[in-house]
């Protein structure tokens, strides 16, 4: 299936439009785009922020948005 990957402010930004596995998750997507080395990042799914607790058990589906970007900070 199809998704929509978006990395944002994380050294290769952009978006890209990536086949998945069926059983495919946002942890697994996670994987598969090597940031297991970026230390703190925050996730959205169409629209709606994913806890990284939830990630492994939000089995993604065709079509979907993902984005994946540091915290935001600012005073």
């Amino acid at each position: 299936m199809k998704v929509v990957v978006e990395l944002i402010a994380m050294g290769r930004d952009g978006e890209v439009t990536m086949e998945v596995d069926d059983e495919a998750t946002a942890e697994s997507l996670i994987d598969v785009l090597g940031l297991r080395n970026v230390e703190t990042y925050m996730s959205m799914i169409n629209g709606q922020q994913i806890a990284p607790g939830d990630r492994a058990g939000r089995r993604l589906t065709e079509g979907d948005s993902i984005k994946f970007f540091p915290p935001l900070e600012g005073g």
